[in-house]
Protein backbone atom coordinates (compact mmCIF):
# COMPACT_ATOMS: atom_id res chain seq x y z
CA UNK A 1 0.00 0.00 0.00
CA UNK A 2 2.99 2.32 -0.06
CA UNK A 3 2.08 3.62 -3.50
CA UNK A 4 -1.44 4.73 -2.63
CA UNK A 5 -0.67 8.44 -2.49
CA UNK A 6 2.49 8.65 -4.62
CA UNK A 7 2.60 12.15 -6.17
CA UNK A 8 3.39 10.78 -9.64
CA UNK A 9 0.23 8.66 -9.53
CA UNK A 10 -1.82 11.66 -8.46
CA UNK A 11 -0.47 13.66 -11.42
CA UNK A 12 -1.33 10.79 -13.76
CA UNK A 13 -4.85 10.66 -12.30
CA UNK A 14 -5.31 14.37 -12.92
CA UNK A 15 -4.03 14.04 -16.49
CA UNK A 16 -6.42 11.14 -17.14
CA UNK A 17 -9.32 13.17 -15.74
CA UNK A 18 -8.43 16.13 -17.98
CA UNK A 19 -8.17 13.94 -21.09
CA UNK A 20 -11.46 12.23 -20.30
CA UNK A 21 -13.21 15.58 -19.81
CA UNK A 22 -11.85 16.82 -23.14
CA UNK A 23 -12.97 13.65 -24.91
CA UNK A 24 -16.48 14.03 -23.51
CA UNK A 25 -16.54 17.72 -24.50
CA UNK A 26 -15.61 16.87 -28.09
CA UNK A 27 -17.83 13.83 -28.47
CA UNK A 28 -20.75 15.15 -26.46
CA UNK A 29 -20.98 11.77 -24.74
CA UNK A 30 -22.05 11.55 -21.11
CA UNK A 31 -20.90 8.25 -19.61
CA UNK A 32 -22.96 6.16 -17.21
CA UNK A 33 -20.86 4.88 -14.31
CA UNK A 34 -21.99 2.18 -11.90
CA UNK A 35 -20.75 2.02 -8.32
CA UNK A 36 -21.60 -0.01 -5.23
CA UNK A 37 -23.40 1.83 -2.47
CA UNK A 38 -25.97 4.54 -1.88
CA UNK A 39 -25.61 8.21 -2.82
CA UNK A 40 -23.10 9.74 -0.43
CA UNK A 41 -20.86 6.66 -0.42
CA UNK A 42 -17.10 6.98 -0.76
CA UNK A 43 -17.42 5.05 -4.03
CA UNK A 44 -19.57 7.89 -5.35
CA UNK A 45 -16.81 10.36 -4.46
CA UNK A 46 -14.29 8.19 -6.31
CA UNK A 47 -16.61 7.86 -9.31
CA UNK A 48 -16.90 11.63 -9.56
CA UNK A 49 -13.12 11.99 -9.32
CA UNK A 50 -12.52 9.39 -12.01
CA UNK A 51 -15.41 10.05 -14.41
CA UNK A 52 -15.98 13.77 -13.95
CA UNK A 53 -18.92 15.82 -12.75
CA UNK A 54 -20.85 15.32 -16.01
CA UNK A 55 -21.05 11.54 -15.62
CA UNK A 56 -24.36 9.87 -14.83
CA UNK A 57 -23.80 7.80 -11.71
CA UNK A 58 -25.74 4.62 -11.02
CA UNK A 59 -25.72 3.42 -7.38
CA UNK A 60 -26.18 -0.33 -6.92
CA UNK A 61 -26.43 -2.58 -3.86
CA UNK A 62 -23.62 -5.10 -4.41
CA UNK A 63 -20.38 -5.44 -6.31
CA UNK A 64 -22.00 -8.24 -8.32
CA UNK A 65 -24.75 -5.82 -9.37
CA UNK A 66 -22.10 -3.36 -10.54
CA UNK A 67 -20.37 -5.95 -12.71
CA UNK A 68 -23.68 -7.16 -14.13
CA UNK A 69 -24.60 -3.60 -15.09
CA UNK A 70 -21.25 -3.18 -16.79
CA UNK A 71 -21.26 -6.43 -18.75
CA UNK A 72 -24.92 -6.03 -19.78
CA UNK A 73 -24.25 -2.56 -21.16
CA UNK A 74 -26.44 -0.79 -18.61
CA UNK A 75 -23.34 1.20 -17.59
CA UNK A 76 -20.35 2.09 -19.76
CA UNK A 77 -17.94 2.10 -16.82
CA UNK A 78 -17.76 0.88 -13.24
CA UNK A 79 -15.83 2.27 -10.29
CA UNK A 80 -15.00 -0.11 -7.45
CA UNK A 81 -12.68 -0.12 -4.42
CA UNK A 82 -9.90 -2.68 -4.57
CA UNK A 83 -7.63 -2.00 -1.59
CA UNK A 84 -7.59 -0.02 1.65
CA UNK A 85 -4.46 1.02 3.49
CA UNK A 86 -5.84 -0.22 6.85
CA UNK A 87 -8.16 -3.11 5.98
CA UNK A 88 -6.27 -4.51 2.99
CA UNK A 89 -7.79 -5.94 -0.17
CA UNK A 90 -11.52 -5.49 -0.70
CA UNK A 91 -13.12 -8.95 -0.63
CA UNK A 92 -14.11 -10.34 -4.06
CA UNK A 93 -12.97 -7.27 -6.01
CA UNK A 94 -10.01 -8.90 -7.77
CA UNK A 95 -11.94 -12.13 -8.38
CA UNK A 96 -14.85 -10.26 -9.96
CA UNK A 97 -12.54 -8.30 -12.24
CA UNK A 98 -11.06 -11.56 -13.50
CA UNK A 99 -14.38 -13.40 -13.68
CA UNK A 100 -16.07 -10.72 -15.76
CA UNK A 101 -12.99 -10.05 -17.88
CA UNK A 102 -12.90 -6.31 -17.20
CA UNK A 103 -10.12 -3.89 -18.09
CA UNK A 104 -8.71 -1.44 -15.56
CA UNK A 105 -8.76 1.97 -17.26
CA UNK A 106 -7.50 4.22 -14.45
CA UNK A 107 -7.18 4.39 -10.69
CA UNK A 108 -7.59 6.94 -7.94
CA UNK A 109 -6.58 6.99 -4.26
CA UNK A 110 -9.18 8.61 -2.02
CA UNK A 111 -8.63 9.61 1.59
CA UNK A 112 -11.27 7.96 3.78
CA UNK A 113 -12.41 9.90 6.85
CA UNK A 114 -15.07 8.06 8.83
CA UNK A 115 -17.53 9.75 11.17
CA UNK A 116 -19.92 8.35 13.72
CA UNK A 117 -23.33 9.57 12.57
CA UNK A 118 -26.47 9.52 14.70
CA UNK A 119 -30.08 10.62 14.48
CA UNK A 120 -31.01 14.09 15.75
CA UNK A 121 -31.13 13.82 19.52
CA UNK A 122 -28.55 11.04 19.73
CA UNK A 123 -25.33 11.41 21.70
CA UNK A 124 -22.23 9.28 22.00
CA UNK A 125 -23.64 8.08 25.33
CA UNK A 126 -26.97 6.90 23.88
CA UNK A 127 -25.45 4.92 20.99
CA UNK A 128 -25.34 1.15 21.49
CA UNK A 129 -24.60 -0.02 17.94
CA UNK A 130 -22.95 1.34 14.82
CA UNK A 131 -23.62 0.00 11.33
CA UNK A 132 -21.47 0.21 8.21
CA UNK A 133 -19.89 -1.75 5.39
CA UNK A 134 -17.58 -4.52 6.71
CA UNK A 135 -14.50 -2.90 5.17
CA UNK A 136 -15.37 0.40 6.86
CA UNK A 137 -15.86 -1.34 10.21
CA UNK A 138 -12.42 -2.92 9.81
CA UNK A 139 -10.92 0.56 9.51
CA UNK A 140 -12.33 1.58 12.92
CA UNK A 141 -11.09 -1.19 15.22
CA UNK A 142 -9.61 1.18 17.77
CA UNK A 143 -12.89 3.09 18.03
CA UNK A 144 -14.80 -0.09 18.91
CA UNK A 145 -12.06 -1.39 21.22
CA UNK A 146 -12.27 1.82 23.25
CA UNK A 147 -16.09 1.67 23.40
CA UNK A 148 -17.16 -1.92 24.17
CA UNK A 149 -20.74 -0.75 24.78
CA UNK A 150 -21.07 -0.03 21.03
CA UNK A 151 -21.63 -3.14 18.92
CA UNK A 152 -20.63 -3.49 15.26
CA UNK A 153 -23.46 -4.05 12.78
CA UNK A 154 -22.72 -5.07 9.21
CA UNK A 155 -24.52 -3.14 6.45
CA UNK A 156 -24.27 -3.11 2.65
CA UNK A 157 -22.81 0.39 2.51
CA UNK A 158 -21.57 3.35 4.54
CA UNK A 159 -24.03 5.95 3.24
CA UNK A 160 -26.77 3.34 3.03
CA UNK A 161 -26.36 2.67 6.74
CA UNK A 162 -27.00 6.38 7.42
CA UNK A 163 -30.16 6.31 5.31
CA UNK A 164 -31.43 3.20 7.14
CA UNK A 165 -30.61 4.69 10.54
CA UNK A 166 -32.47 7.91 9.73
CA UNK A 167 -35.49 5.93 8.53
CA UNK A 168 -35.57 3.99 11.81
CA UNK A 169 -35.06 7.09 13.96
CA UNK A 170 -33.52 5.16 16.86
CA UNK A 171 -31.09 7.23 18.94
CA UNK A 172 -29.41 4.02 20.14
CA UNK A 173 -28.33 3.23 16.58
CA UNK A 174 -25.59 5.01 14.67
CA UNK A 175 -23.78 4.64 11.36
CA UNK A 176 -20.20 4.97 10.24
CA UNK A 177 -19.88 6.97 7.05
CA UNK A 178 -18.61 10.24 5.63
CA UNK A 179 -19.66 13.63 6.93
CA UNK A 180 -21.08 14.28 3.45
CA UNK A 181 -23.40 11.29 3.87
CA UNK A 182 -24.49 12.64 7.25
CA UNK A 183 -25.40 15.98 5.68
CA UNK A 184 -27.12 14.32 2.71
CA UNK A 185 -29.51 12.30 4.89
CA UNK A 186 -29.91 14.75 7.79
CA UNK A 187 -27.79 12.84 10.30
CA UNK A 188 -25.75 14.35 13.12
CA UNK A 189 -21.98 13.91 13.29
CA UNK A 190 -21.28 12.65 16.81
CA UNK A 191 -17.56 12.07 16.31
CA UNK A 192 -15.22 12.77 13.40
CA UNK A 193 -12.12 10.96 12.15
CA UNK A 194 -12.82 7.67 13.93
CA UNK A 195 -10.74 5.54 11.56
CA UNK A 196 -7.62 4.00 13.11
CA UNK A 197 -5.29 6.38 11.28
CA UNK A 198 -5.75 9.72 9.56
CA UNK A 199 -3.68 8.56 6.57
CA UNK A 200 -6.39 6.12 5.56
CA UNK A 201 -6.70 5.71 1.79
CA UNK A 202 -8.68 3.45 -0.50
CA UNK A 203 -7.57 2.70 -4.05
CA UNK A 204 -10.42 2.73 -6.55
CA UNK A 205 -10.30 1.63 -10.18
CA UNK A 206 -12.47 2.47 -13.15
CA UNK A 207 -13.39 -0.58 -15.22
CA UNK A 208 -14.64 -1.22 -18.74
CA UNK A 209 -15.48 -4.41 -20.59
CA UNK A 210 -12.80 -5.89 -22.82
Amino acid sequence: MNGLVHPHLERIDRAIDALRAERHRISGAVPTVAYQGAPGAFSEDAARALAGEAAVLQPLNTLEDVFQALTMGVAEFAVIPVENSLAGAVPRAADLIRRFGCRVMAEHSLRIAHALVGCPGATIETVREAASHPVALAQCRQFFAARPHIAEVTAFDTAGSVAAMMAAGNTASAAIASERAAALYGGVVLLSEIQDRRDNFTRFVVLATS
